[in-house]
């Protein structure tokens, strides 16, 4: 299938390999059934990310949704350090706005990652988000809903 875009993809998996060869971070690859409820976690104050096996090789491989996955760990590591990832997974109600609380940063980081804002000449749609940044359906939407909110298409 050929695609009328030039593909700008993140290569996100070699990206943490770099960050991990340079002392910048702990990036661990452990055997999928050591992290049995998660695909991978992180510990922003450690600047550990630990990562199924599995869903690094299929971000090698161009997984969109494992491609997420570490760029979300990723955020973690970089905007929550020194803060207490409790509150943002607590169950009981909060005053804070959506925007404060650690996942929704984590997957806005992660979606503003993988798509290049500089690279949108000639998207018209989801889709072609998708197409172009190898992302989801989901973050592509998310990304393109923002973006014409924000005047960047």
């Amino acid at each position: 299938m050929h695609s009328r875009f030039n593909s700008v993809q993140l290569p996100i998996a070699e990206l943490l390999d770099h960050l991990r060869d340079t002392g910048q971070i702990e990036f661990v690859l452990v055997e999928d059934h050591e992290l049995p409820n998660e695909y991978a976690v992180s510990s922003p104050n450690q600047k550990i990310i630990r990562c199924r096996e599995s869903v690094y090789e299929k971000a090698l491989d161009g997984s969109a949704r494992d491609k997420f996955t570490l760029a979300h760990e990723l955020g973690h590591i970089l905007m929550h350090q020194n803060t207490n990832p409790e509150f943002a997974r607590s169950q009981s109600a909060s005053c804070h706005h959506y925007t404060e609380d650690a996942e929704w940063q984590a997957n806005t980081f992660a979606s503003e990652l993988l798509v290049d804002s500089r690279q949108l000449e000639g998207i018209n749609s989801p889709r072609d988000i998708e197409m172009r940044f190898g992302v989801s359906f989901e973050s592509a939407g998310y990304v393109y809903n923002r973006y014409c909110k924000e005047g960047l298409l």
